[in-house]
């Protein structure tokens, strides 16, 4: 009767993702990347899966990029509360840049480079001091960020069917991290950072539009947020990094056409999908 009983019991046990499992699922995500094939839905394979054993993986398997590729910022996602609904969650996650992936405008992207193209307006900022430790005000980030410029981030979700994933997914797989294009940077000094209007364009048509304040209420919030999490889980963040905090509109699926992007005082990025 013991022996059933234990047996039993195990079921009702919480058993944690042991390293080994946590090494091998983030070799899963860059074995998937190298061949250019979907990611499984790690959530659907390992239902205890937890948001601080996604960001171990997601770390596990950035470690092993940098032996090949360099870190050139960090990026929030999921920042509004339906983004969250959906995926699960009920804060932003964050994710890494890599230099590879960094594009000027006018840029032309290739289609048949990506699994899943997602097209994405974001405000992004130069970070100008080495920071190893949380912010807690305001006056911190105005101290620790010089410049700010329009960002269009080009995520490869990478999963064959979006609406079967959860942030877990998504944390895991470094939120598609792939191509993103950076225009003109001004100093943050001189724009209100809460007050830029986004209009996206594709073939002259209006395909998203919004005003940076509706990234957690605030571009301050998501600065604070994002390298606050950074922090939480290992990263310590350079001078001369690039942070993005979210989308600002829609975001939107990846088609062949040519787009332009308004940042209002910020100025414009175009970039032509083929």
């Amino acid at each position: 009767m013991r022996i059933i009983y234990l047996f039993v019991l195990s079921f009702f046990i919480y058993i944690p993702i042991c390293n080994a499992q946590i090494f091998r699922i983030a070799d899963t995500v860059a074995r998937a990347n190298r061949h250019f094939s979907f990611y499984p839905v790690f959530s659907e394979i390992y239902k205890d899966l937890d948001i601080n054993t996604s960001y171990k993986i997601q770390k596990a398997y950035i470690d092993n990029e940098l032996l090949n590729r360099n870190i050139a910022g960090f990026k929030a996602g999921l920042t509004s509360k339906k983004s969250q609904t959906i995926f699960s969650v009920d804060e932003p996650v964050s994710g890494i840049l890599f230099e590879s992936g960094k594009l000027l405008s006018p840029s032309i992207i290739n289609l048949s480079d990506f699994r899943k193209l997602y097209i994405e307006t974001e405000l992004g900022y130069l970070i100008k001091v080495n920071i190893e430790k949380p912010i807690k005000s305001e006056f911190q980030v105005n101290s620790i960020i010089d410049f700010v410029m329009p960002v269009i981030e080009l995520p490869d979700l990478g999963f064959n069917e979006i609406k079967s994933i959860k942030a877990t997914d998504i944390i895991i797989t470094n939120f598609g991290s792939l191509k993103y294009i950076v225009g003109n940077k001004k100093l943050l000094n001189e724009i209100n950072i809460n007050e830029i209007n986004t209009s996206l364009y594709s073939n002259g048509k209006l395909i998203s539009k919004g005003t940076s304040i509706e990234v957690m209420d605030s571009q301050v919030n998501a600065i604070k947020w994002l390298i606050n999490n950074l922090i939480n889980y290992g990263y310590n963040i350079k001078a001369g990094s690039l942070i993005i905090t979210g989308v600002i509109g829609n975001t939107n699926i990846g088609n062949k056409g040519i787009y332009m992007a308004n940042f209002d005082t910020l100025g414009k990025i175009h970039f032509e999908i083929r």
